[in-house]
């Protein structure tokens, strides 16, 4: 029995010897870099309705970009003068929110 589960192991170990996790030295990632195309903090992320919309901003303004496949961006013309934390989407419409009590919707991300 002893035997047998030290060959188990010894194969075990031979078999993950070339495993190698994400990230890894050496591997590729799954992850890709993309542009947004804004210098600007992006805070947050959410899909809905087929389309990606991030928020973020600098010191006294928002910033809001949109994407139908995750790697181009656009971004929305919009003047909140407050810098945005976070979005969610749910029920059809997209909440952002934001500092100074700021809370914008969009029932498509653009608008």
């Amino acid at each position: 029995m002893k035997r047998w589960l030290l060959a188990l192991m010894a194969l075990v170990l031979v078999a993950c010897n070339g495993l190698q996790g994400p990230g890894s030295p050496g591997t590729s990632s799954p992850w890709r870099e993309v542009s947004s195309g804004t210098s600007d903090t992006l805070t947050g992320v959410a899909y809905g309705n087929g389309v990606f919309v991030a928020v973020g901003g600098t010191s006294g303004k928002s910033t809001i970009l949109v994407s139908h496949d995750g790697q181009s961006w656009t971004r929305v013309s919009y003047d909140a003068q407050s810098f945005l934390n976070g979005i969610a989407y749910d029920n059809g419409l997209f909440v952002a929110v934001g500092f100074d009590e700021t809370i914008l919707t969009s029932p498509d991300g653009y608008s």
